[in-house]
């Protein structure tokens, strides 16, 4: 007998990109494959664009903070002015529930469509410039971190 869950549960590392159209998903891939080969054309680039990319939000933490500023103005809304704007906040909250929940939200494709990426595809850039700097300076490898030990 299949047991049938209540939630649908959506992989966490792969759940953005599972709930965002092809053709943007293919947009932003491409974007960053673009990205890379162009700041690989100019060396002297890729250590501006390695602290873009340190900085860069992606998407999760825009609509973490989204949510949470829709949260907070509704509720000064619905304490200062009416009760009816408590309908912001909750809707806010149920909108983040469900993304947590299954790796979507009504918002998340206007965000993608703006160019927002998870942290994977951040990641993925940042991984490798600093491959092709690695490479240019004959540095394949970095000492160990200063907290790491040898058993």
């Amino acid at each position: 007998m299949t047991k049938v869950s209540l939630f649908a549960f959506a992989p966490t590392a792969t759940r953005v990109q599972a709930n965002t159209e092809p053709m943007v998903n293919e947009w932003i891939r491409r974007r960053t494959l673009e990205s890379i080969a162009w700041h690989c054309a100019r060396p002297a680039a890729i250590p501006g664009r390695l602290l873009e990319l340190d900085r860069e939000w992606d998407v999760e933490r825009a609509l973490s903070t989204s949510f949470s500023v829709l949260t907070l103005v509704g509720i000064l809304l619905g304490y200062f002015v009416a009760l009816p704007w408590l309908i912001i906040p909750t809707l806010a909250q149920l909108f983040y529930v469900q993304h947590c929940v299954q790796g979507w939200c009504p918002v998340l494709p206007l965000f993608r469509r703006l160019g927002l990426r998870t942290e994977q595809e951040i990641q993925f850039e940042h991984n490798e410039l600093v491959s092709e700097l690695r490479f240019r300076t004959g540095a394949f490898s970095l000492p160990p971190p200063a907290d790491w030990t040898y058993s």
